[in-house]
């Protein structure tokens, strides 16, 4: 109605604009400052909010997002503005979110509470059989008498002050630990409790790198704009399918705690390096000098398992290495202690769908093994290096034997099996 119009545009725009104006010095007053959060649309045809974003943004400070494609009517959009999860990212509750994300990470073991049978189940048919039935994994292991023989049989689960730590290569991209932890769930209803990159645990170290303020043209809740991808689930909201099934940031600090709790710990000593390798480095461990988890594993009397995996490498394409590329924009990808860790990916593509191999080593007793004692850990540890090694090497050799490890001829068996996985075509055993 014409009343209803000119109160808005006289009384209420004009002389509340006029009055709110002349107030705004007392959200800058020392001592009282009040975080301000400004969302304006782009193309606000009825009024130039983008300008007056801009005018706040310097009056008072405010942490602005003016919104490609919005309207007037920005807050009554729900189809394309998700406003809780608007605040949540903004500086009016991120400070406290990332303080209690901080505080859970700090936790992550002595918190952690494992998945039931709904989620492993849900898990499983979602992400894991999807995968198995591509690559149609087989596991070996070796028994105390040197014998290898299929499965998880001899890899000893933990006890009481015995913790079992498994170390083994990084396959390309991580793209056999969803097989890893689903067959140890199946095999020995065993969880395993991995060592993860910060980014694969959405560590709150790298949540928030580039700041609270400043004008955002394209935040992820917003519809019309391209989503960011913080974390392997796609935002920095919730656990991640590592942190759901046991994995914790890999520091000193979680380490020590796990093989405290007597856990199954999963180690890739190689980590990013190896897992993101180039072109010619199948299978290459690139693992530190440092000596560290051996030394770790000594003083809590840790059986360590060495294993190999391949078929991960094999199953792509190298298009492009990494030193082919521009130095890529991840600052959020680098460990605060590791500034220069090189998060980039190579460009390569799926192209043939080798059959996954991996052989468990025989257990090394860390039990007579002196913590302070750097030359016997050193020693130990090359021993474990070359059993890794060893391993891939094996199943490098055994598989031209499996007749299976042709895609074409597996699927097809596999389908006409109704899903029953495909033999192994050699003899395990040495």
């Amino acid at each position: 109605p014409p009343e209803c119009l000119k109160h808005r545009v006289a009384d209420w725009l004009d002389k509340g604009c006029a009055q709110t104006n002349d107030r705004l010095w007392r959200l800058r007053r020392r001592g009282r400052a009040c975080p301000v959060v400004v969302y304006a649309g782009a193309d606000d045809r009825f009024l130039p909010s983008k300008s007056e974003a801009d005018r706040l943004k310097k009056a008072v400070a405010a942490e602005t997002y003016v919104l490609p494609g919005g309207g007037h009517a920005l807050l009554v959009d729900p189809e394309r503005l998700n406003l809780a999860t608007a605040l949540r990212a903004s500086k009016l509750y991120a400070p406290e979110l990332k303080q209690k994300a901080f505080d859970k990470a700090q936790n992550a073991v002595r918190d952690f509470v494992p998945p039931n049978a709904t989620t492993v189940a849900d898990t499983r048919r979602r992400v894991v059989d999807p995968l198995r039935r591509l690559v149609s994994p087989v596991f070996f292991s070796t028994l105390e008498d040197g014998s290898v023989v299929r499965g998880l049989e001899g890899v000893p689960p933990p006890g009481s002050k015995r913790p079992v730590l498994l170390v083994g290569n990084h396959q390309l991209f991580g793209s056999d630990l969803s097989l890893l932890v689903d067959e140890f769930l199946k095999e020995k209803d065993l969880l395993i409790r991995g060592l993860a990159h910060p980014v694969a645990t959405n560590a709150p170290s790298l949540n928030g790198a580039g700041g609270l303020g400043g004008p955002r043209t394209a935040p992820e809740w917003w519809a019309d704009s391209q989503p960011r991808r913080d974390g392997f689930q796609g935002n920095s909201g919730g656990d991640t399918f590592f942190q759901t099934f046991g994995a914790v940031e890999v520091t000193p600090r979680n380490f020590v705690r796990l093989l405290r709790d007597d856990a199954c710990v999963l180690l890739f000593p190689g980590g990013v390096k190896e897992s993101n390798h180039d072109k010619g480095e199948n299978y290459k461990l690139f693992w530190p000098e440092e000596t560290d988890f051996v030394r770790a594993a000594a003083k809590f009397n840790a059986d360590i398992v060495p294993f190999g995996a391949i078929g991960a490498a094999d199953s792509v394409t190298f298009f492009r290495d990494k030193a082919d590329q521009k130095p890529a924009d991840v600052p959020s990808a680098r460990r605060w202690a590791n500034a220069t860790e090189d998060f980039r990916f190579p460009v390569a593509l799926p192209t043939t769908a080798r059959r996954f191999y991996f052989r468990f080593g025989a257990p090394v007793s860390t039990v007579d093994l002196d913590a302070s004692d750097k030359a016997a850990c050193a020693a130990a540890y090359a021993s474990i290096r070359a059993d890794v090694e060893g391993a891939i090497d094996w199943c490098l050799e055994k598989r031209p034997d499996d007749p299976f490890d042709d895609p074409v001829v597996r699927i097809a068996y596999e389908a006409f099996r109704l899903g029953q996985q495909a033999p192994c075509g050699f003899e395990p055993s040495l």
